[in-house]
């Protein structure tokens, strides 16, 4: 039934969803920060601070973006690429270190 079938959606935001002292005032956003997720990657450039808000906030078990010193705090694997690489180029890098990872967890058991 149609039911049983995953629904995928997504949210947008920017900067009207917070508020002048950088508080989510957006539903979806505080939704978001209030839900539970496995993985949170964030492919963003270093200067969208509101996404990087977002990441550190999170209840995500493991979160994922590109290596900035002063957000080293807020991500459990950080990638070490430039700003001007493409999505695609980003999240190849991010799909291929998260299958390590995972394929060292199963050799573990």
């Amino acid at each position: 039934p149609e039911h049983c079938f995953p629904k995928l959606t997504f949210e947008f935001c920017n900067g009207a969803s917070f508020s002048w002292n950088q508080q989510p005032v957006a539903q979806n956003v505080k939704d978001f920060i209030s839900g539970s997720y496995d993985v949170l990657i964030d492919l963003t450039p270093s200067y969208l601070h509101h996404i990087k808000y977002l990441s550190a906030v999170s209840h995500a078990t493991m979160k994922v973006g590109r290596y900035v010193e002063k957000y080293v705090e807020v991500y459990d694997l950080m990638l070490q690429v430039d700003d001007n690489n493409s999505i695609e180029e980003t999240s190849g890098q991010v799909i291929h270190y998260l299958k390590m990872i995972n394929n060292n967890d199963d050799k573990q058991e």
